[in-house]
């Protein structure tokens, strides 16, 4: 194996290869699901986890190794392009326009307990819609879901194969609070689909990864775009 030249650009795009070319293999052993979870946290969840918002509000000190000049104005520039690929609406996204969104279940649920039950039983007067409109909406919720294990598989018949997958993530859109510099969690948002839909979303996000990786800048600009959440842009705003 070669080594990283830049690992931010080539680790998820590798991830991107392993997809395309085991996923056969693992639907032969049963682990179809697993590899698709495994290959996602990979290729979607862990690069982030270098490259957020407080890598460049920090100051160099803060940097991550590996992370090139971080020249922000390039940055700037560069987030205009990255807003037409995942900042737009659903039905003109890439990687959700051709998925049956509105078949899927999205709910913010006010109690963690309440999230097992909802799914494998849905009760309508338990929570309220979860309001979806751009593809960063359902981006941000996967890749915090996979990066924090906020993850349900199962099949609601109740036989062994699973056939659905939900992610959750905290709903942190109420006050701001000054002793946890987050805002308050209102409740959870949840997202459950057939996994045969968060593959074909995982095809689409690989193949998008590729365009852009043809230009490094903008591939770190889409990864790190993503991996902001709405809680630090409050912290800042309020520092």
């Amino acid at each position: 194996m070669s080594y990283y030249k830049d690992i931010y650009n080539d680790f998820p795009l590798r991830c991107g290869r392993l997809w395309r070319k085991l996923r056969k293999q693992a639907e032969r052993e049963k682990l179809d699901v697993t590899f698709m979870l495994m290959t996602a946290a990979a290729g979607l969840a862990a690069p982030y986890e270098h490259i957020k918002e407080n890598a460049l509000k920090n100051g160099d000190q803060h940097r991550p190794p590996a992370f090139p000049e971080g020249n922000d104005k390039h940055y700037e520039k560069v987030l205009k392009t990255v807003k037409k690929a995942i900042e737009r609406d659903l039905p003109k996204s890439e990687v959700f326009g051709h998925l049956p969104i509105e078949k899927w279940k999205l709910r913010t649920l006010v109690n963690l307990n309440d999230i097992v039950g909802y799914l494998e039983s849905p009760n309508q007067s338990i929570g309220h819609p979860f309001p979806i409109r751009t593809a960063l909406d359902l981006i941000r919720v996967f890749r915090n879901a996979l990066a924090h294990n906020n993850i349900h598989a199962f099949n609601r018949s109740g036989a062994a194969e699973i056939d659905e997958i939900a992610f959750f993530r905290e709903d942190r859109s109420g006050p701001y609070n000054t002793v946890t510099r987050q805002r308050d969690i209102l409740g959870y948002n949840v997202i459950s689909l057939p996994h045969t839909d968060f593959a074909a979303f995982l095809d689409a996000w690989f193949t998008l990864l590729q365009e852009v990786g043809k230009d490094k800048e903008h591939l770190r600009k889409v990864l790190r775009f993503v991996a902001q959440e709405e809680g630090e842009e409050q912290i800042y705003a309020n520092e």
